[in-house]
């Protein structure tokens, strides 16, 4: 278990960083010029771009699961 709670609690370390909110706000900005449906010229381009969309979505997501996981694994302990 100690692994673990080190594993969250190093990545939490990280997303307390200046660089993990940079690279938060480059990924919504991404997501806020791909998430549009101009410029797709064909269905091969828009589920390519819906794809893309997906992945950096999950990837903002990320700190929120983490947060979450820790959480859960902590009340569990502490049961």
């Amino acid at each position: 278990m100690d692994n673990l709670n080190e594993y969250y609690e190093s990545l939490l370390e990280t997303f307390s960083t200046p660089g993990w909110k940079h690279f938060e706000e480059d990924l919504q900005r991404s997501v806020n010029n791909l998430n549009t449906l101009q410029n797709i010229a064909d269905s091969e381009t828009f589920w390519h771009r819906k794809g893309e969309v997906s992945v950096l979505q999950t990837l903002l997501g990320y700190k929120d699961a983490i947060t979450a996981a820790y959480e859960e694994m902590q009340n569990a302990e502490s049961v």
